[in-house]
């Protein structure tokens, strides 16, 4: 039976029933850093099988799998690439911390 919206603001709604939406939410869609901190914010009990079914989602979505390390590189690889190419040829090198470690 559906509620009136008129009387919405009648009802009363279990805080645990918001936090289980919010984590199968977090899990469906494989927000795996934001699922712990939630999990851990509200004290919550960690799903036994939240690990199999984000790969599985993974795999059928075709998302990719990046550590936190590996998108910062990846950006700052873009990043790199957009200053070359706006610095030209007559701009000295852009600062290399490989470089400036191995001198």
């Amino acid at each position: 039976m559906d509620v009136d919206p008129r009387h919405y603001d009648l009802v009363g709604i279990n805080e645990n029933d918001i936090h289980n939406v919010v984590l199968s939410y977090l899990v469906h869609n494989c927000f795996n850093e934001t699922m712990e901190s939630f999990i851990a914010c509200t004290g919550m009990k960690q799903p036994d099988d939240h690990l199999e079914g984000m790969e599985k989602r993974k795999k059928h979505m075709n998302l990719p799998s990046y550590t936190a390390m590996e998108r910062l590189i990846q950006q700052t690889t873009v990043v790199r690439q957009c200053l070359s190419q706006e610095l030209g040829k007559d701009t000295p090198a852009p600062f290399s911390l490989k470089d400036f470690l191995e001198s």
